[in-house]
């Protein structure tokens, strides 16, 4: 039983929870209102307010709104393609072990390349319009991999007994045991991956793409225009806080659920 299911106990504990995030939203804003006005930060540091005016200033906020939307389709895209990518290695690796040692230095040899320098690679290699989902994918296949395939590989040592006894074949032994138990690390993969296919959208963006956040970002630099730039960057932060919100709570839900 967790602590959601004690009645009133539960409800009291989240919504000391809420408070206590409403507040430190509250003061986070204030504190940034605050050295955006006094200049402490030089005017570097826009005022809160002057950056949310951006995102609805309707003379700016459609190019940024745009933007967004072109980044978070590139994002979303290479996010699944590398998230899907990582399961089918890590079911792969489960289903014939002697592939998982490959499997992980093939992780650990993707996450170890550079972003920045990656893209130009794939520039060569790829029309420059799918290079911000390509680097996307990229960026999201390492984390997901190695969560979901830990997770594949977590010994039960009681569950996988009893499949023995009854004997149960490998693939009905993932498909009824282990794909289930791991169900709670797809969904904490998902909290790691997307924010990272995200930031890998934007990046691949750099490399010569015409549309999205990440040209928006080098032309506010480029023109100095301080708010835009903290506004894209916001902006974009907000879908990844969305699916990192939601993917914690599906995962709290299956862990619930399926966790054994």
């Amino acid at each position: 039983m967790t602590v959601q299911d004690l009645g009133p106990v539960g409800t009291a504990t989240r919504s000391r929870k809420t408070i206590e995030i409403v507040i430190g939203v509250l003061l986070f804003a204030s504190a940034w209102e605050i050295i955006g006005r006094t200049g402490v930060l030089s005017t570097s540091w826009p005022p809160l307010t002057d950056v949310l005016w951006v995102i609805v200033d309707p003379a700016r906020a459609p190019r940024l709104w745009g933007a967004l939307g072109v980044t978070v389709q590139e994002g979303l895209l290479g996010g699944v393609i590398g998230i899907s990518a990582a399961v089918a290695t890590a079911v792969l690796s489960r289903l014939m072990p002697v592939t998982r040692r490959p499997a992980e230095r093939f992780a650990v040899l993707v996450e170890a390349v550079p972003v920045v320098a990656l893209g130009p690679l794939l520039m060569v290699l790829l029309p420059r319009a799918v290079v911000p989902a390509a680097l996307a994918a990229t960026a999201a296949y390492f984390a997901a991999f190695v969560v979901i395939c830990s997770a594949l590989w977590t010994r039960r040592a009681a569950q996988e007994d009893l499949f023995a006894v009854l004997g149960a074949r490998r693939i009905a032994v993932l498909a009824q045991l282990e794909a289930p138990a791991a169900l709670p690390a797809v969904f904490a993969a998902l909290q790691l991956a997307i924010p990272a296919a995200l930031l890998g959208a934007v990046i691949g963006e750099w490399f010569g793409s015409a549309r999205g956040i990440g040209p928006l970002l080098i032309n506010s630099m480029q023109n100095y225009d301080i708010p835009l730039l903290w506004a894209a960057g916001v902006l974009t932060a907000v879908p990844a806080s969305i699916v990192y919100g939601g993917a914690a709570s599906l995962a709290r839900r299956s862990a619930a659920r399926f966790g054994l």
